[in-house]
């Protein structure tokens, strides 16, 4: 017995080596005939291939960012995308600095809104959609300059830079030439049983009649339905810009100002896709919403059917405005920029 068991000990040795030699020249042979299968990497919850699941980027604000700004300064902020070099990151937020100014001066709202609803006489079914388009145009003087007053870059790659419009030209200040901001809003709402939004905001920034070195030319698009899902695509200088895979989040710095305004008006954007598109659309909503408190031209046309109860009604408003930046609040990941808009004068469509 003994003899057999040392027997058995001795085979079972070589044996054993063999199996694990064989099982290792498998799985060799697998990753050569197969190498997608070493790089895939799934996520056990969502079958996803990693690559595809973004990754979450927290950075810290300045406490700059949420300070209430002086009332007798004129500020503005610039904001980059994530994830430049540090010299296109101060150009692009340098640009966009220019871009908010504009939006300070003499800016031109135009709207055209049309509201169409149907239902059968047989049924109870309403369809209802309601679809507007706005045209927002501003540019920046040739008096006006801007003067650099600090910057920030955010863990995000994100450059964040402050500047003060300075109303008459200093000797210590080049002359800027004017630069045009051209920007279109269109929002559609399908009500059947339940509500689709469907925003997009796009603009198109520019340099005119600059005689030196030239801000810059900005395309930008952004395309949500219902506040769940963002795209958003753009050029800088006529380079496509690259979106990369990420959500961010922010918080301020410890002992930033936390005392929260009236929100009343204000229009809120999550910044899980970064600061700018949050900031830009927020802005330029609120600046479109003065056709709705303000004392616009208005021009209405009302359609009404009988057969199948149709009512269509369409509504044109025009009303030229400047608006002050005055703060910045962040709340549950949605940024507000707090502004107050005045009315310059209202002219005929």
């Amino acid at each position: 017995m003994k003899n057999l068991r040392k027997y058995f000990l001795i085979i079972s040795a070589p044996l054993t080596s063999f199996l694990t030699l064989s099982l290792c020249s498998l799985v060799l042979c697998a990753l050569v005939l197969c190498p997608s299968l070493s790089a895939q990497n799934t996520n056990s919850l969502t079958g996803k291939n990693a690559d595809e699941i973004p990754v979450t980027v927290k950075s810290f604000l300045p406490k700059e960012f949420c300070t209430p700004f002086d009332d007798n300064k004129r500020v503005v902020i610039g904001i980059s995308d994530p994830k430049n070099d540090s010299l296109t990151g101060y150009n692009q937020a340098w640009l966009r600095a220019h871009m908010v100014a504009a939006l300070q001066e003499q800016v031109k709202v135009n709207m055209v809104a049309e509201f169409f609803s149907s239902q059968r006489e047989t049924s109870v079914t309403k369809v209802s959609r309601y679809e507007e388009m706005y045209n927002i145009e501003a540019g920046i003087p040739q008096n006006i300059s801007l003067k650099l007053i600090s910057s920030y870059i955010l863990s995000s790659g994100e450059t964040i830079l402050f500047a003060e419009i300075l109303p008459e030209k200093s000797e210590d200040v080049p002359k800027p030439g004017r630069l045009k901001f051209e920007c279109s809003l269109y929002h559609i709402e399908n009500i059947l049983e339940r509500g689709q939004h469907i925003y997009r905001t796009n603009y198109h920034s520019y340099p005119h009649n600059y005689q030196e070195e030239r801000p810059g030319e900005e395309k930008y698009e952004v395309y949500s339905f219902n506040n769940l899902w963002y795209t958003i695509t753009g050029s800088f200088n006529g380079v496509k810009s690259s979106r990369p895979n990420l959500k961010f989040f922010y918080s301020l710095e410890r002992g930033s100002h936390t005392e929260l305004p009236n929100l009343d008006g204000a229009v809120g954007v999550t910044t899980i896709e970064g600061l700018w598109p949050a900031f830009m659309t927020a802005l330029l909503w609120q600046i479109a919403g003065v056709l709705d408190y303000g004392n616009p031209s208005v021009s209405q046309v009302t359609d009404s059917y009988s057969k199948h109860i149709k009512h269509l009604s369409r509504t044109a408003e025009s009303n030229t405005v400047r608006s002050k930046l005055k703060k910045l609040v962040l709340v549950s990941d949605r940024l507000y920029p707090i502004i107050q808009i005045e009315q310059i004068n209202t002219s005929d469509k």
